[in-house]
């Protein structure tokens, strides 16, 4: 599924739970991209194995023909699914100061995004990635806390976290996470290899917020 169609899915009414009844019959609904895999028959044609899910079960599909633009707009693990909610809860302006928004990802895993500038005196970013092995908690783009079913005994960033004041100032005191993806990019031109994060990845952080506005009712 594309990043443009992350809003305004019609109500479901077929299931995985129950395919076996529509074998067929054409179905047209919209289901969560667990996996996609490329694959190619004995002839040598390829074609696109995906492994859908929902909440009642998973199957395996498969594209023959023309797939090839489709496969490029989306990936397992993007966000599908946005429900958002924005306000001015503190300061007197034009735009939110707070936003809260539910992400539902292709693999069927939900998450959940808080930002705001109205909680004083401002606390650090902070990122948890909660599994079914265990929590890596980062703040400020630093691993802080490990804690697995399996225990890890690995060392944890010891570098100096990103010390701008994101939720209190927009000024940015500290360029490291700038200067971090410049010399990434030059190095990539130098080498003739991709960058971290190219242009792909990240229009999908701007899908995502324009997303959660459009979800909140904002412009």
């Amino acid at each position: 599924m594309s990043q443009s169609a992350l809003l305004s899915t019609p109500p479901k009414t077929v299931f995985l739970g129950d395919i076996a009844k529509y074998e067929g019959q054409t179905v047209t609904d919209f289901f969560a991209v667990a996996q996609k895999q490329f694959s190619r028959k004995r002839d040598g044609a390829a074609y696109l194995t995906l492994r859908l899910t929902d909440r009642t079960g998973q199957c395996e599909a498969k594209m023959w023909d023309n797939f090839e633009a489709c496969a490029d707009t989306f990936q397992a693990g993007d966000v599908v699914k946005v429900q958002a909610r924005t306000a001015a809860m503190l300061h007197q302006i034009e735009t939110e100061d707070t936003a809260l928004a539910l992400l539902e990802f292709s693999s069927g895993a939900l998450g959940q995004l808080q930002a705001t500038t109205a909680a004083y005196p401002g606390y650090p970013r902070r990122v948890e990635i909660t599994g079914s092995e265990g929590t890596i908690i980062l703040e400020q783009d630093r691993i802080v806390a490990i804690n697995l079913r399996t225990p890890y005994q690995g060392p944890i960033s010891s570098e100096v976290a990103d010390q701008n004041p994101s939720t209190s100032s927009p000024l940015v005191s500290d360029i490291r996470g700038h200067q971090s993806a410049i010399e990434d990019f030059i190095l990539a031109i130098e080498k003739g290899t991709a960058p971290m994060c190219d242009g792909r990845e990240g229009r999908k952080s701007l899908a995502l917020v324009e997303a959660i506005y459009k979800a909140s009712g904002q412009r």
